[in-house]
C-alpha cells in the first residue's frame, strides 16, 4: 500500500511549541496520554513517560514551581530497514523512527548560551552560542556544540535556552542517539529563536525535509542552500538519519533519496508483524578508528565520483547522481576507476564499493519497496538477506557479532533480519509476526549469549514498532 506524504512542509510545530506546566510533566496520566496520542504505542508511552519525569524531577527538586512554564519535546532513534552506507553519496534508504528516543524539556534563558543537563547521568555542559565555539572531540557535547555554531554563524541566533534530557535509546548502537540529540539542541534553540520568522531561514528550508537536510549538514560541515560549510563532530555522513527522526510517521516505512533530501514513497508496515532490536554490545562509536573507517566508506564514493567526472568530463557530482543517469551503465564506471591513475585507493577497493552501492541502492532498494507494497514478504526477507550479505562481503563494516544476530534470528524464525546504521558494531532488526513475539526476543538473546558469553552485559533485546517523527507535548 503506498500513501502520498501529507504533513512534511509543516514547520510550525516543530519550531513553535505549546507552553505546559512543568507539574503537568510529572503528571504520569497526562504524559502517557499525550504520548499515545502523538502515536506511541501503549509500552512506548511508559517508557518515555520515565525519561520525561526524569527531568521534571530534576527541575522541581531544583526548586521550580509546578506552575512554571515549559516546552517538552520527544525526539526518536531511527531504523534503516535497508540503504547501507548510501545517504551521503546521494542514494536512498527505506527509513523509520523508533518508538525510543530522547525526552527534553526546555526553558528559556536570558543570556545567549545553551545550558545542559543529562538527567540520567548528571552530566552538563553550559556553551556560548558564538560562530567560534572550539570543538569538544569524543564528547557528546560535541553535537550540541555543533549545533549552537552552525545556527550562531548561519542566523545570528542569540536568545539562550536551558535543555535537560534523558534518553531511552543505547548508545552507540546504531539508533542514531547522536543524531536525536543534534535535533533535540537544534528544535530548542530554533524554537527559541524564532526561526520561522527569519527570511534566510525561510528562503533556506522550506519543508521537514529540507531542515532535515540542514541538520545532517551542520553535523557533516557541509554547505546548505546559500549557507557555506563549517566544521562538524568529524563524520562524513548524509542526512538520513535526520530525515527519519523529523519525517517518518507511525505505522509506516518511508523511501527517501538524499543530497537534496526528497520523498519516494510510503509503505505500510505490514500487519501483524513487529521489529525485535537487538543491541549487540559492540559499541559503534564514531571516534578513532571506527570514524576512520566510516569516513573511508563515504571518501571512496567521492573518489569514485571524481574519477568518474576527470576521465569522462561529465558533471554528476556523487554516485547518486552518476546512477540515476537515464543511460547507466555500471560498467562505465568501472572503467572510469581503472583508466584513472591519481586515485588514492586501490582499483579493487573502489570497485568493490562501487558495487557495493550499485547493488544496495539500484538493485536491492527499489526490490524491497516493490515487495513490501505488494505484501510478499517471504521475497522481503530474501532480499534482505542479499543485503546483509553484501554488507559483509564488499562494505565489510559488519562484525562477527551483527552476522550472528541477523543469521540466527533467520534460524529462529524471523522473517527478515538485517544489521543498520554506521556497522562495525550496533544493532541488529529482525522482522517477527505476533504469535512469536513472546517468545522470539529470548531465545534470540539466549544464542547470542552462548555465542557471544563477553558481549551479554552490553547486549539489549526488545520489541518496537515504526513510531512518529519529532514531536512537542501539548496541554
Amino acid at each position: 500500500m503506498v500513501r502520498e506524504d501529507q504533513d512534511l512542509s509543516n514547520l510550525d510545530r516543530l519550531l513553535n511549541p505549546p507552553a505546559v506546566e512543568l507539574g503537568r510533566i510529572a503528571d504520569a496520566d497526562f504524559l502517557r496520554s499525550g504520548l499515545e496520542a502523538a502515536g506511541l504505542d501503549q509500552h512506548a508511552s511508559e517508557l518515555a513517560a520515565h525519561e520525561f519525569s526524569r527531568c521534571a524531577s530534576w527541575l522541581l527538586d531544583r526548586g521550580l514551581t509546578a506552575a512554571r512554564p515549559v516546552s517538552a519535546l520527544f525526539v526518536p532513534g531511527r531504523i534503516e530497514v535497508l540503504g547501507k552506507h548510501t545517504d551521503y553519496a546521494a542514494g536512498g534508504s527505506l527509513i523509520c523512527a523508533l518508538q525510543r528516543g530522547v525526552a527534553a524539556i526546555v526553558l528559556p534563558i536570558a543570556d545567549a548560551r545553551l545550558r545542559l543537563c543529562d538527567a540520567r547521568s548528571g552530566a552538563r555542559a553550559d556553551l556560548a552560542l558564538i560562530p567560534d565555539q572550539p570543538s569538544r572531540s569524543g564528547e557528546w557535547s560535541n553535537y550540541a556544540i555543533a549545533v549552537g555554531r552552525r545556527l550562531a554563524r548561519d542566523f545570528a541566533i542569540s536568545e539562550g535556552a536551558e535543555v535537560i534530557f534523558s534518553s531511552g535509546l543505547p548508545s552507540a548502537a546504531g539508533m542514531s542517539s547522536s543524531s536525536a540529540l543534534t535535533v533535540a539542541f537544534a528544535l530548542s534553540l530554533g524554537s527559541r529563536n524564532g526561526l520561522l520568522t527569519q527570511a534566510l531561514f525561510r528562503q533556506s528550508v522550506t519543508k521537514r525535509e529540507g531542515l532535515a537536510q540542514y541538520l545532517g549538514a551542520v553535523e557533516n560541515g557541509l554547505p546548505f542552500a546559500d549557507l557555506p560549510g563549517s566544521q562538524g563532530v568529524g563524520t562524513f555522513g548524509g542526512s538520513e538519519d535526520h530525515t527519519a527522526i523529523l519525517c517518518s510517521d507511525a505505522g509506516w516505512l518511508k523511501w527517501y533519496m538524499y543530497c537534496p533530501v526528497r520523498f519516494i514513497e510510503s509503505v505500510q508496515w505490514p500487519e501483524g508483524y513487529r521489529f525485535v532490536l537487538a543491541v549487540s554490545g559492540a559499541r559503534a562509536s564514531k571516534t578513532r578508528e571506527v570514524l576512520a573507517r566510516y569516513n573511508y566508506l563515504s571518501e571512496t564514493t567521492a573518489e569514485i565520483a571524481r574519477m568518474w567526472q576527470s576521465v569522462t568530463g561529465r558533471k554528476e557530482a556523487d554516485l547518486g547522481s552518476i546512477c540515476g543517469l537515464p543511460d547507466f551503465d555500471v560498467s562505465a564506471v568501472e572503467a572510469a576507476i581503472a583508466a584513472d591513475g591519481g586515485n588514492r585507493y586501490g582499483v579493487d577497493e573502489l570497485m568493490r564499493r562501487l558495487r557495493h552501492f550499485h547493488q544496495e541502492n539500484n538493485v536491492l532498494l527499489p526490490q524491497v519497496v516493490r515487495a513490501l507494497r505488494e505484501m510478499r514478504l517471504d521475497e522481503f526477507g530474501l532480499i534482505v538477506d542479499k543485503s546483509q550479505e553484501l554488507a559483509d562481503l564488499l562494505l565489510q563494516n559488519q562484525i562477527p557479532e551483527t552476522v550472528f544476530l541477523a543469521r540466527e534470528a533467520r534460524n529462529l524464525g524471523a522473517l527478515a533480519a538485517s544489521a543498520f546504521g554506521a556497522g562495525f558494531g550496533g544493532s541488529v532488526w529482525a522482522m517477527v509476526a505476533e504469535e512469536q513475539i513472546d517468545t522470539f526476543p529470548g531465545a534470540w538473546s539466549q544464542a547470542y549469549s552462548a555465542a557471544f558469553p563477553r558481549r551479554t552485559e552490553g547486549a539489549e533485546f526488545f520489541v518496537d514498532t515504526p513510531g512518529p517523527a519529532a514531536f512537542w507535548l501539548s496541554e
